[in-house]
């Protein structure tokens, strides 16, 4: 998707349209917190019950910041790029991830 967003970026951005792409990292939805989904299934890994194992979990995928992203802190990246207070940004790649990427 990143490099699709670049070039849709690169072929229409003097025509109007900024395109961005969003990036995030593991987000706190149903899909970690339920029975067997990818939160329960390191939990089992790791000799545990899911409901003891909620608040190692972050750590255990390599988010720096100790958590995982709120789907509202998704939604107001999104309501922040479609306000316009940024028009001049274009081709970016916008990565909120609690720090699990770890390259430059």
């Amino acid at each position: 998707m990143t490099n699709l967003g670049k070039a849709l970026a690169e072929e229409f951005g003097g025509q109007g349209p900024r395109v961005n792409t969003i990036s995030p990292g593991p987000v706190w939805t149903d899909l970690w917190t339920s029975a067997g989904g990818p939160g329960d299934l390191l939990a089992r890994r790791a000799g545990s019950e899911l409901a003891e194992f909620k608040d190692r979990l972050p750590a255990s995928v390599g988010l720096s910041t100790g958590e995982f992203a709120d789907p509202a802190e998704i939604a107001a990246l999104v309501m922040f790029l479609a306000s316009g207070k940024v028009a001049n940004m274009s081709g970016a790649d916008l990565v909120i991830d609690g720090g699990m990427m770890k390259t430059v």
